[in-house]
């Protein structure tokens, strides 16, 4: 792999994830095995003579180490590769390396075996399933079945005459004894199986980035991207796009993307710009937003934004100072940050507080509450007077969302920590964290929304905060329901949509 010429590779973790890529890239120079936690179940292919702790890692003094983390705990790896002087460069999570068409396209053109028939195989079954493989037979260590979850049982005896026209995908918590018993029997770790973790993360991150498409490519190496979706609001791109060319700093890549279609006018404007653009022939907002990531590998920082946001001066640097200054200084480990977006069922509870036009709302549309926009209180989403409302219509507070971010902007340094599922309209979020959610959701999914869903759900469920910047304020025009009358609210009042 690239990545690796002339690198000495250290290894931050021992266990299922490190076995398995170690098999599959060869590394020429492992001088290190690190962790804090040793438990002898992981010490497969490594003796606990071999393991250093974190804190015999010398000082940042060689730039051509390179940590891959393999850890659980990657956060704090992270953390102290960072104390030690390392950069973000020096180090790769694990997931990253398991983006493997070639591992993939493997498993796809030939028969499959599974090893170990029990509850770990019936527990993740129907995902298996999902990936559509041809699984053939089970193999287990002591025979005493012929037939399990309706395929053939074997023996390991019987495995070795399917050696070369198989692959195994060993499913079992035993895996250094079925490891060892299958390197004995003459197959190769990482080629001729590999852990069913290793299967469903190279099978997940593989597909969620697999599609045709068509990329134009401008791509300066900056460390922050922004990811543009569009193609379908063409009549709100003056004053949307007129925003980013103004407030966007130099040091950002941009990436245009249309999902499912070519657009040529977002072809030329990008080319005006000198940003790239994408197009994916499905229809996926996931699937494009994935790949845009993939074609940026030096983008940390990732900033994905609507087609119908408007942006206002100092947005990007303040998300990306929050993102920086909440991670540093606070008890949470940030998931994304989002400005104050007043159409949003999280956003406009703020924006009324800060004003102090609760009692406004409450006379026009009744009760306040915080909400996903969908289950309840949806106003918010539904109601066009709503958005009207909120872009200024018979309240002068927030007429200008200009003035309104001046006034954030001078303000000390705020933010809110949102507890229900958000709109993402506008976010930032770190390459690492895209990476330990599986990127965004492609197959089985609903096109619009499993973005959504998949970055809530893993900030809650993986305990990351939705981090909401109260020094900063962007305009959304409309939720669905309200579009057409927004609309025409856009092109009577262009003032307030524009720079």
């Amino acid at each position: 792999m690239q990545a690796f010429d002339n690198k000495r590779v250290a290894i931050w973790g021992v266990g299922v994830l490190q076995v398995d890529i170690e098999a599959i890239y060869h590394f020429d120079d492992v001088i290190a095995y690190i962790d804090d936690e040793i438990e002898e179940i992981n010490l497969i292919t490594v003796e606990r003579k071999q393991i250093i702790t974190s804190n015999d890692i010398p000082e940042c003094n060689d730039e051509n180490v390179i940590f891959v983390l393999c850890t659980k705990d990657k956060d704090f790896a992270i953390r102290r590769l960072i104390e030690k002087g390392y950069s973000r460069k020096s180090y790769v999570l694990g997931e990253e390396l398991l983006t493997n068409k070639e591992i993939y396209d493997l498993f796809r053109a030939s028969d499959v075996t599974i090893y170990g028939a029990g509850n770990t195989y019936l527990y993740w079954k129907n995902i298996i399933e999902s990936f559509d493989i041809n699984i053939e037979r089970f193999a287990v260590t002591n025979k005493s079945i012929d037939e399990f979850d309706g395929k053939p049982v074997i023996s390991i005896d019987e495995l070795k005459k399917h050696k070369g026209k198989t692959q195994i995908i060993v499913s079992s918590i035993y895996f250094k004894e079925i490891y060892n018993t299958l390197k004995d029997a003459g197959f190769i770790p990482g080629y001729d199986f590999i852990h069913l973790d290793t299967f469903l993360s190279i099978f997940n991150l593989t597909e969620n980035k697999n599609g045709d498409y068509e990329f134009i490519n401008r791509t300066k190496g900056y460390n922050k991207l922004l990811v543009i979706l569009s193609g379908y609001k063409s009549f709100v791109w003056d004053s949307v796009f007129g925003r980013v060319e103004r407030y966007l700093s130099d040091d950002t890549d941009v990436c245009v993307v249309t999902s499912g279609k070519e657009d040529e006018t977002m072809k030329r404007l990008c080319e005006k710009n000198q940003w790239s653009y994408l197009s994916t022939n499905m229809n996926n907002v996931s699937l494009v937003t994935n790949m845009a990531i993939s074609l940026h590998p030096q983008a940390e920082y990732i900033i994905k934004m609507d087609e119908d946001i408007f942006v206002t001066k100092g947005t990007f640097e303040t998300l990306i100072e929050t993102y920086n200054k909440v991670e540093k200084d606070s008890d949470y480990e940030v998931g994304f940050v989002s400005p104050i977006i007043p159409v949003n069922g999280y956003g406009y509870t703020r924006i009324l507080d800060v004003l102090n036009i609760r009692e406004k709302w409450e006379e026009k549309f009744g009760e306040i509450k915080i909400t996903d926009c969908y289950k309840h209180h949806m106003t918010i989403h539904d109601n066009p007077e709503a958005a009207e409302f909120l872009w200024g219509k018979d309240n002068p507070a927030m007429s200008s969302i200009d003035n309104i971010q001046q006034k954030l902007q001078n303000s000390e340094f705020s933010y809110s920590i949102c507890p229900v599922r958000y709109s993402i309209g506008l976010i930032v979020f770190d390459r690492n964290n895209w990476l330990r959610m599986g990127m965004f959701p492609v197959n089985g999914y609903e096109n619009m929304g499993a973005d959504e869903k998949r970055i809530c759900d893993f900030c809650m469920m993986d305990g990351r905060a939705m981090v909401i910047s109260e020094n900063c304020i962007v305009g959304h025009l409309s939720y669905g329901p309200q579009h057409e009358v927004m609309r025409r609210y856009y092109v009577n009042n262009r003032d307030c949509f524009d720079v």
